[in-house]
């Protein structure tokens, strides 16, 4: 697994080789406090799940609840950055 991009949510990338046919899987793996969570995970009722993963900025955890405009499952990277800028570690 490599580190990504380093943060208060550090993201790290998984590179698996599947031997039956040779192909590649890269999976991103988010950690925080200790939790690491995929994007599987995260994505899969997105609003609530991610709400939760940044409860502690209460002001984005309510923009991504309330699946305000540019804070939905495809700005997953944005959100994931917005929470970078503003926390502290």
């Amino acid at each position: 697994m490599l580190i990504d991009k380093s943060g208060c949510i550090n993201t790290y990338i998984m590179t698996k080789l599947y031997e039956t046919d040779g192909t590649w899987s890269t999976i991103p793996i988010y950690e925080k406090d200790g939790r690491a969570v995929n994007y599987q995970k995260l994505s899969l009722n997105f609003s609530k799940n991610m709400s939760e993963f940044i409860a502690d900025d209460e002001e984005l955890a309510i923009k991504v609840r309330n699946k305000e405009k540019d804070y939905g499952i495809f700005k997953l990277f944005d959100v994931i950055e917005e929470y970078n800028t503003r926390c502290t570690k």
